[in-house]
């Protein structure tokens, strides 16, 4: 239970914000479309949530960790839709974020999916190129202050 709580929290602070506030802020007072577009954002909205539940739900349960890297699964998850693309959680947040550009009809919100996917792109490979150098700079920014 306590597991879940801290993925929930993950959840309500990182893709919350950069998937649900941010994109509604920078719509600003954009009228909201109506008909098949409306429709076509709510199926953006629900296939992201869809992807990121599931997900987040196989951190939890499978890998016994949380999303948050401080909180890492303890073991490799490779079931749901990991087995499909290695950042689900990053495709949902980012389906989301095309929910609310077809919404408000903005492309400055396609404008920021693209650096929202670039700077996980960046991160990803990273984390793939030298895995043992980001642990260590994450586990010294992480260091208690003495």
């Amino acid at each position: 239970m306590k597991l879940l709580l801290k993925v929930a929290l993950f959840t309500v602070v990182m893709p919350g914000t950069f998937a649900g506030l941010l994109p509604v802020l920078i719509a600003g007072d954009r009228a909201v479309a109506g008909g098949a577009t409306l429709g076509l954002a709510l199926g953006l909205f629900a296939l992201g949530l869809v992807l990121y539940l599931r997900s987040a739900w196989d951190f939890a349960a499978f890998g016994s960790g949380t999303p948050a890297p401080i909180d890492a699964p303890k073991r490799l998850v490779t079931r749901g839709f990991y087995r499909y693309t290695r950042n689900p959680m990053y495709v949902a947040s980012l389906t989301v974020v095309l929910g609310w550009a077809t919404l408000f009809g903005a492309a400055v919100l396609v404008a920021y999916a693209m650096l929202l996917s670039a700077t996980g792109s960046f991160v990803a490979h990273v984390m793939a190129t030298s895995p043992e150098a980001a642990i260590n700079s994450a586990q010294e920014t992480n260091e208690p202050m003495r």
